[in-house]
């Protein structure tokens, strides 16, 4: 019995080498602070990104100070904000698309919030303008009815890492369409075959 149970698990662990080294599966442990998002919860960030670029190529500027002010400082917090999209605008030119890139681990707005269900989220989207591209990191805080309302917002353009990151990703997604997700704190291990 002993002798069964030791060439299973030999065999197990030398099937499981075979296929990593024939690239027929592939295995990732999600970085520090990463966060799956559901469907719901994708189609309510997108419908959110999208209004607000919407809003920022209609100048809407004023709509968007109404939002954060709720968030942030009011005067000091927003006109660097607004500066920051303008520039921003004028630099780059008008936004052609966008597309997730990762997301922290909601968390709920206060350790003594009456309801668990009011978070807060962290996104950041690779954001392709006319003129190049750059990084949008929203922060999103999300009330019990599904309402959400801009928090806070913070522009740079991307750094190598992301860009490389996200044409990555973009190739084992390819090669491996089927996955298999298991979260785990705030990370996520991921299967594809």
């Amino acid at each position: 019995m002993k002798k069964t149970i030791l060439y299973l698990s030999i065999t197990l662990i030398l099937l499981t080498i075979l296929l990593f080294r024939l690239d027929i599966i592939y295995v990732n442990i999600s970085p520090f602070n990463s966060y799956r998002l559901s469907k719901p919860e994708t189609i309510l960030f997108e419908n959110a990104v999208s209004n607000f670029w919407e809003k920022v190529e209609q100048e809407k500027f004023d709509e968007i100070k109404d939002e954060l002010s709720e968030g942030e400082e009011k005067d000091r917090r927003y006109t660097e904000i607004i500066s920051d999209l303008k520039e921003n605008r004028n630099n780059f030119g008008k936004i052609t698309s966008w597309k997730f890139f990762r997301s922290a681990s909601p968390r709920i707005t206060s350790e003594w919030a009456k309801n668990p269900d009011e978070k807060i989220y962290q996104i950041e989207y690779l954001t392709k303008a006319k003129n190049g591209e750059f990084c949008a990191w929203f922060i999103f805080y999300v009330e019990p009815s599904g309402e959400i309302k801009l928090f806070g917002l913070s522009l740079d353009s991307p750094v190598e890492w992301r860009i490389e990151e996200r044409d990555k990703q973009k190739l084992i997604v390819e090669k491996h369409p089927n996955e298999i997700i298991i979260p785990y704190a705030d990370r996520y291990i991921e299967i594809r075959y």
